[in-house]
């Protein structure tokens, strides 16, 4: 079975046809392509494709939003390597998933989601493609912009968030446990938190937690925040698949800035500077993470959005990073 992104798309536009009858809906359709590459020769592309009908975000108070809503997304991944693990072919991987989100009063939202994910080793031809189904459901309970917590469970594969070493995508699926909240204690003062927790099957177990305070120097029109952040990264035991260090550790600086430029223009940044550590002794290292890129257009109609992104990280003489560019469309 062989899928191409183009057939991906055909099924995307077939499917959302079949919710045109129904009236008069709010619809979005959200396009993302981005290419990166580490320091390891390792190169990624991405491509999806979204559409939504009649979109609902609770994280976004100031949208009149329906109670129900859906979608579908398509996404296409190609991942290969000039020198390494798996030179002599690439490793593409199809996503196909549609979902539903229904809100429950003022303060309460669920979310379903449902697809398949198809792979293949272009450098093996006498292995056909593998398919394998994913989903999740996810809890939000939420107070306009003051507070909010979410609880999802999924079995889902983890590609590109997991990059796997030895180039095979099948071996980031797992089962998977996430919890994310935000306390806004005052306008200009909130606490993020996220926790995940995922079961690589006979592979490892990961645990990942991040935290940060974060202070508001402008809220609006500029979004100007800084702030500290941690994050902690375990596994149960280190594998030759994917990065799964037994433990890793960052602290640091952050910032999430925004400047308008006008109604329809925005400069945009974020990210950290951190002291790392990989493993439970030896010299801290350092690194950052930056997101940078400029917008035009409104958050709930058409928008356009450029963006770099790159990180790095230096310890123990050794340096390892990443780069790349995103365009992101909304009509």
């Amino acid at each position: 079975m062989k899928l191409s992104y183009c057939s991906w798309f055909l099924i995307l536009a077939l499917l959302t046809n079949l919710g045109a009858p129904f009236g008069e809906a709010r619809e979005l359709w959200q396009v993302e392509g981005s290419g990166f590459k580490t320091s390891d020769d390792i190169s990624l592309r991405q491509f999806q494709m979204q559409y939504l009908r009649d979109p609902v975000d609770p994280y976004w108070p100031y949208l009149e939003q329906e109670e129900r809503a859906w979608g579908v997304k398509a996404q296409w991944v190609r991942l290969a390597q000039e020198s390494g693990g798996f030179v002599g072919g690439s490793r593409q991987g199809g996503r196909l998933l549609g979902h539903v989100r229904q809100l429950l009063g003022e303060s309460w939202s669920f979310e379903g989601e449902l697809g398949v994910d198809v792979l293949k080793d272009s450098g093996d031809q006498d292995q056909g493609s593998k398919m394998f189904g994913v989903g999740s459901l996810e809890a939000l309970y939420y107070r306009q912009d003051q507070f909010w917590l979410s609880l999802r469970a999924g079995y889902e594969l983890l590609y590109p968030r997991v990059l796997p070493l030895s180039g095979d995508l099948a071996s980031t699926r797992a089962k998977t446990v996430q919890a994310r909240g935000r306390w806004k204690m005052s306008p200009r003062l909130r606490l993020d938190v996220h926790h995940e927790v995922a079961d690589f099957k006979a592979l490892t177990q990961r645990q990942q937690t991040d935290i940060q305070w974060m202070w508001g120097a402008w809220t609006f029109p500029h979004w100007v925040w800084f702030g500290l952040g941690a994050e902690s990264l375990r596994h149960s035991q280190t594998v030759g698949e994917f990065w799964s260090p037994d433990e890793f550790k960052a602290l640091g600086l952050r910032w999430d800035v925004s400047l308008s430029l006008g109604p329809d223009w925005r400069l945009f940044t974020g990210g950290s500077l951190n002291r790392l550590r990989e493993g439970q002794e030896g010299d801290w290292g350092r690194g950052y993470y930056l997101r940078a890129g400029g917008q035009r257009g409104d958050r709930e109609g058409s928008l356009i959005r450029l963006y770099y992104e790159g990180n790095q990280s230096r310890q123990r003489g050794s340096t390892w990073s990443s780069h790349g560019l995103g365009a992101f469309f909304q009509f």
